[in-house]
């Protein structure tokens, strides 16, 4: 079935707010600072339970989802699944229990979520999937682009080494390190991850020497990193599926006191300020995450996805509808993307 729909946030109205709420417990529920009567949605539930609340891109999603969802007066719930598929199928079935409006989808095993969301819609729950698109029919799906974050990641790999390394440095001289998460259960982690080493594997002075996958917290990363290095000292470029990831990787690189750093460059397929903060480090050598993509710019992103849920509860959206999110690279050396997600939005199709 084709896409009815697709939307994406360069058509959203991005508008200020004063502050928002956090929580690094295990159960987060955001609250906003709209104290008016007439609130939209009051009484409106929506349930979250993503791979894991320990990474910090997806505590960022929680905590800003749920506050620009709760500023129009819905409760939102987001809990912790633990890398666990069977303990989101739990948490999901407590949303059901719970009678939330809509779910929020962020499974790490697609086919094995399928009987609890097809439970959930024969109950009225509308359901919509977070960075994946499902091969059975769902609400919507809020999504970047796991491709296009891949080849981000290679191509400012590229970039930096260009500027780093001779251009006819030997073949295989750069040295690099790939480190994955959850790479055979999920398929938008895979297609980022793969396109990492697309985008390079054209560049005969690259050479894949390490590889370690299903790496799920920041630390499982800095051991992955003391491993690789234990065995190939001379690495240069390592590729992270996500900020939290290149932060751990970053930890067991700075550690060592004996590299270069000025030859090693982390790169990963999301961001938040505590990363981008150590990618801004990276001009003194002060770190060595060189690059991150960002979906967006500011609050967009999560603007766009509270308003998409918005939507799906309203029943404005058709079935199936995808929302698709920008993507920029971020980086001191020059890459700039030229990715546009209205253009990629207009030829999408899945179902």
């Amino acid at each position: 079935m084709k896409r009815l729909l697709a939307l994406t946030l360069a058509l959203v109205t991005v508008f200020t707010l004063a502050a928002c709420s956090g929580s690094s417990s295990a159960a987060v529920a955001a609250t906003g600072n709209n104290t008016g009567s007439a609130l939209p949605y009051a009484g409106k539930k929506v349930g979250y339970c993503p791979p894991t609340l320990t990474d910090s891109w997806l505590a960022l999603i929680a905590e800003k989802i749920g506050y620009y969802c709760t500023l129009d007066g819905i409760e939102f719930i987001a809990t912790e699944g633990q890398g666990d598929i069977t303990v989101q199928i739990q948490q999901t079935e407590n949303f059901i229990a719970m009678g939330c409006d809509v779910i929020i989808a962020q499974p790490v095993n697609l086919d094995a979520f399928r009987s609890v969301v097809e439970e959930a819609r024969s109950k009225g729950i509308k359901v919509i999937f977070w960075a994946d698109d499902p091969p059975y029919e769902v609400e919507g799906s809020y999504m970047s682009v796991d491709e296009i974050q891949g080849k981000l990641c290679g191509e400012m790999a590229i970039a930096w080494a260009n500027q780093t390394f001779p251009k006819d440095a030997a073949n295989g001289g750069i040295k690099v390190a790939w480190l994955t998460t959850q790479y055979d259960d999920r398929p938008s982690a895979k297609n980022r991850q793969d396109a990492m080493i697309a985008a390079i594997a054209g560049d005969p002075r690259f050479e894949v020497v390490f590889r370690k996958d299903n790496l799920t917290l920041p630390n499982e990363c800095t051991d992955a990193m003391n491993e690789c290095l234990a065995l190939n000292p001379d690495i240069n470029v390592i590729f992270t599926f996500s900020d939290a990831h290149a932060i751990g990787a970053n930890a067991g690189v700075m550690a060592d006191k004996s590299l270069d750093y000025s030859k090693i460059a982390i790169f990963g397929g999301s961001s938040t300020a505590e990363a981008l903060a150590l990618v801004d480090q990276s001009v003194n050598n002060d770190s060595v995450i060189r690059g991150l993509v960002l979906f967006g710019q500011g609050d967009d992103y999560f603007i766009g996805g509270a308003n998409a849920i918005k939507g799906i509860i309203d029943g404005t959206v058709p079935l199936n509808s995808a929302f698709f999110c920008d993507h920029t690279a971020y980086n001191h050396f020059g890459y700039v993307s030229n990715f546009n997600a209205e253009e990629y939005s207009k030829n999408y199709v899945n179902k």
